[in-house]
């Protein structure tokens, strides 16, 4: 074995707690994306259940507010205005919050980083 990486990879997220409602406004993320490799994200927002984010259920969406719509790379960052609504179990605002990356290479000697991720939001 020679440390190739595989294809695909997707990072969820732990929850984050905004221990009231609140707005989910905006996001910006760090990325390393070498040529043939992908970086997009979903957020996902959510009420918390018995005043817990543990058991939330989270919908996951990109820009447009559906599960098949992704923010993506420009240059080394992600960032995008995070949707207000609801949109089947997407719920924003609201207590709970989430993102997922989905990283991709087409060339098993290249891998995409995510490095870290700043999120606005309003009590």
């Amino acid at each position: 074995y020679t440390g190739l990486y595989l294809t695909p990879g997707t990072f969820e997220s732990s929850a984050f707690d905004g221990i009231t409602s609140s707005a989910f406004n905006r996001f910006s993320a760090t990325i390393s994306q070498p040529a043939a490799t992908t970086v997009k994200m979903q957020v996902a927002a959510a009420p918390a259940v018995s005043g817990s984010c543990t058991g939330a259920s989270y919908a996951f969406v990109g820009p447009l507010g559906v599960s098949t719509d992704y923010f993506t790379s420009q240059g080394a960052s992600i960032s995008g205005t995070i949707p207000a609504g609801v949109y089947g179990g997407y719920d924003n605002p609201n207590q709970c919050f989430r993102y997922k990356v989905f990283m991709d290479t087409t060339d098993t000697n290249q891998t995409p980083v995510f490095n870290d991720v700043t999120v606005n939001y309003s009590p």
